[in-house]
This record gives C-alpha cells, structure tokens and sequence, in this order.
C-alpha cells in the first residue's frame, strides 16, 4: 500500500496514475488519498506505521512539519529542510 497525505487532495490524479501502472505491470499494490489537516500529521504518520503503509508523497502544507515524526532523512532531504517522498521501512 502507497498514498499521499495532504489536504486538499481532491485534485490529485496520484491515484489514478499510480494504480494503473501497479496493474499494468502486475504489481500487487494500491496507491490511496490520505488526506490530512495540519492538526492530524502527527496522528497519520503513527498510522502509517501500524497499517504498514511502504511509501507516501507529501504535499504542501507538510513538506517541511513531516521531517518532526521522521525517524531519518536523507542528505539532501536534509540539506533542503524538506521531503517529498516518505519510505516505511518497518
């Protein structure tokens, strides 16, 4: 399982385009909308971990507030004070 946390998301086409090449090339995955407010990142992220979620992108308004329930970043996630793309390694 993949998504995006953001808020609002209802113009995203993620989704779409991520679900039809996972079906395309035979992968057993699902690439969902988690939309988020500013008062749930912390509640979401927990989420994620529990549910085993293996990835998410973010989205503005959290970019820069994710990096506070991150275990890691990268170098240049680091260096740029943001992240676009979150990998669940538990």
């Amino acid at each position: 399982m993949f998504g995006i946390i953001g808020y609002p998301l209802s113009y995203s086409l993620s989704p779409e385009i991520h679900n039809h090449f996972f079906w395309k090339f035979g992968l057993n995955c699902t690439y969902h909308i988690f939309p988020t407010r500013k008062e749930e990142l912390k509640h979401v992220v927990a989420a994620i971990r529990v549910l085993g979620v293996k990835g998410i992108n973010v989205t503005i308004p959290f970019k820069e507030r994710i990096i506070l329930y991150l275990d890691e970043l990268d170098t240049l996630a680091e260096k740029v004070g943001a992240v676009n793309t979150v990998t669940n390694h538990k």
